[in-house]
């Protein structure tokens, strides 16, 4: 420190010019030295941050898929086993495979089966079936026959089923039904949320693809 009284004042401004430039140094060392830190410490922050992976990047931005969904699934319909036959239905592992289960409805009980339908091939449904009230759901491969199907919900003269040439709507219609009918309504085959249906009545038979909200699969009530 220069001493607070000089007796020679060249030599006291001197002292003065180098102590304020010791200083200034000082100053623009520890300016520098807090950049440094600062800099350091960011770099140091954006490391602690990985960049996403490649592939995981490209999944974020994928639109999600609802991993419940089956794609080897051709269908996710509904039908149940005609209550008025007693009838015990063969579970199969595959299509012509191996007998797993045999299921049946409890008449007395009136525990009716249904099923919930998966895919379809040519003499086989895949299925989910189970007695409607107290049943344990049976998966498996069960042959086509008469007594599976649904009903139609067409309960008013001013509803009228239309059965289709193709499971969709803006193909032309095979059937127009204008008389609601109590008999079940056979299912052939099935895609997506539809029903190919076959229906005999007297002497005509019916046959197309059914609609999903035309569809009635209970043993119960009728269907809104």
């Amino acid at each position: 420190m220069v001493e607070r009284h000089c007796s020679n004042t060249a030599r006291c401004a001197q002292a003065k010019m180098k102590t304020l430039t010791t200083i200034l140094t000082l100053l623009i060392l520890i300016g520098c030295s807090n950049h440094k830190s600062e800099t350091s410490s960011t770099e140091n922050r954006t490391e602690l941050i990985p960049e996403p992976e490649q592939d995981t990047q490209e999944a974020l931005d994928e639109p999600q898929v609802d991993q419940n969904t089956n794609k080897n699934e051709k269908c996710n319909c509904k039908g149940i086993v005609d209550w008025e036959q007693d009838v015990k239905v063969p579970v199969y592992n595959k299509p012509n495979g191996q007998l797993i289960d045999t299921v049946s409805h409890d008449i007395e009980g009136e525990d009716f089966l249904t099923f919930n339908l998966f895919d379809s091939e040519e003499d086989y449904f895949k299925v989910e079936i189970r007695r409607a009230i107290s049943g344990q759901a049976k998966s498996g491969w069960i042959k086509k026959d008469d007594y599976l199907g649904t009903y139609a919900s067409n309960y008013s003269d001013s509803d009228t089923l239309f059965l289709y040439s193709n499971p969709d709507k803006s193909s032309a219609p095979t059937d127009t039904i204008t008389k609601y009918y109590t008999e079940l309504y056979q299912i052939l085959d099935c895609k997506s949320n539809w029903v190919k249906v076959r229906m005999e009545k007297g002497n005509k038979e019916y046959q197309g693809w059914m609609e999903p909200g035309m569809q009635c699969p209970s043993p119960y009530t009728t269907c809104n």
